[in-house]
């Protein structure tokens, strides 16, 4: 029976399992549940045994050798009995009515220790938790690393493989870059003058020739590392460590493509000397604006063919993580590019997870064959001269930033144009030419 009556009120009563005997000397657990109504002592059981099995696992894991499950384990057993953890330091400073108050309560139930009746030594585990007194984990920086992958499984749950690999790849790049020029030292050991010897070791390496943008990489991750590990792991660590630490870039941007240029991209023959789905992911770029690693990674379900008008759903299928929320958007399909999404109903298996080895091929014929107006020219400028294209017919900044998936200035309100007015004015800059 796990609920009886004991005149008016009604008690949780349950038989220690033994997996906990280690942590609760107790053969039964006898507990007010705080009603004299059945249902309602019925309703709450549950949540009150389940808080009491809370409170053993962590106790159990609160001896555990391991530095990290000793710590995680005094946060839970202290959540579990009503109170955040604090270390007894930050007790010790703040006001002197908490620290006598987690006192007060640990001695009436008998949890210090000394108490008649309770067995010697009271209750160490449960103490420690509430006063304070684990000491956090002491990680090192791959260590540290690791914990931080664990913390950010949620930001990286709709990444697809080829984003998580590289996503974690540049990451784990700069923890080992750090490594390198400090040691694999306690992250909380970290100190500013760590911080200023790696950005010395960073400054060589622009003195090399590697870019300002990344080298600044480095400080980028590690940053949001420090910054991530101290929000979820309250170790103590300065999460502003990296601040102002960044070098300065040359703003450059890709150049455009004049209509022109992109005529004479287009001609008969000119890319044919390009595989069929490296060529088709080109077109349909040329009339969509949209991004290499968008169309690379078309999933049949947004290429939507048998519509009154075709359109690109990018980011319909929901199967990977967009560059932004703005990302997702619908854009008609005319000319050129709706011919190439016909020839390519199911997407492009070749270069799925693969823009980049796209981008590298597609620009190198470019170069290769004279197609590029200048060596500063690639692929990715025809989404700037889409939305030039644009600009050039006066198109609204609603419509421009709906196809181009850009954020605007002002507040974004509704669902944006329809597809029948966004193909208004796709269709007055569309290209139309025979490319094969």
């Amino acid at each position: 029976m796990a609920i009886i009556r004991r005149g008016h009120k009604l008690y949780l009563y349950r038989r220690v399992p033994t997996r906990f005997s280690g942590v609760d000397p107790r053969t039964f657990v006898y507990l007010a549940l705080g009603t004299e109504d059945s249902a309602e002592a019925k309703e709450k059981e549950p949540k009150v045994w389940r808080e009491i099995v809370a409170g053993w696992e962590a106790k159990l894991a609160g001896r555990d050798p391991d530095a990290e499950a000793r710590f995680e384990a005094a946060r839970e057993l202290a959540a579990a009995r009503g109170y955040r953890y604090r270390y007894v330091e930050d007790l010790a400073e703040g006001p002197v009515g908490e620290m006598l108050d987690r006192i007060r309560r640990l001695d009436i139930e008998g949890r210090l220790g000394g108490r008649d009746g309770d067995k010697p030594g009271g209750d160490p585990e449960t103490s420690a938790a509430i006063l304070g007194t684990v000491p956090s984990p002491r990680l090192t920086l791959n260590r540290a690393f690791e914990v931080f992958l664990d913390l950010t499984k949620d930001r990286v749950a709709k990444k697809s493989p080829a984003q998580l690999k590289h996503w974690t790849q540049v990451r784990r790049k700069a923890v080992a870059n750090l490594v390198a020029v400090v040691g694999d030292k306690a992250i909380e050991d970290v100190d500013r003058e760590d911080a200023l010897a790696f950005r010395a070791w960073l400054r060589e390496r622009l003195a090399e020739g590697v870019s300002a943008n990344t080298v600044n990489k480095d400080l980028y991750h590690l940053s949001g590392i420090w910054r991530t590990v101290e929000d979820m792991k309250r170790l103590g660590i300065d999460g502003k460590l990296w601040t102002g630490l960044r070098f300065d870039e040359e703003k450059t941007s890709r150049p455009t493509w004049s209509a022109t240029q992109v005529g004479a991209l287009l001609a008969p023959r000119a890319l044919g000397g390009l595989n069929e789905a490296a060529r088709d992911v080109l077109l349909l770029m040329v009339n969509t604006g949209a991004r290499p690693s968008e169309l690379c990674n078309l999933l049949p379900e947004e290429i939507v063919l048998d519509a009154e008008v075709p359109f690109l759903n990018i980011g319909g299928a929901k199967a990977r993580r967009l560059k932004t929320d703005h990302s997702a958007r619908p854009i008609p399909l005319v000319g050129v590019s709706l011919d190439a999404a016909k020839r390519n109903p199911g997407g492009f298996a070749r270069y799925l997870d693969r823009s980049t080895g796209w981008s590298n091929l597609v620009n190198k014929f470019l170069r290769d064959n004279k197609l590029a107006p200048t060596e500063a020219h690639t692929a990715y400028g025809l989404r700037h001269a889409f939305e030039d294209r644009l600009l050039a017919v006066e198109a609204p900044d609603r419509i421009a930033s709906d196809l181009m998936g850009h954020t605007t200035k002002r507040p974004r309100y509704g669902a944006g144009a329809e597809l029948a007015h966004l193909l208004e004015w796709v269709a007055r800059i569309a290209v139309h030419s025979d490319v094969m």
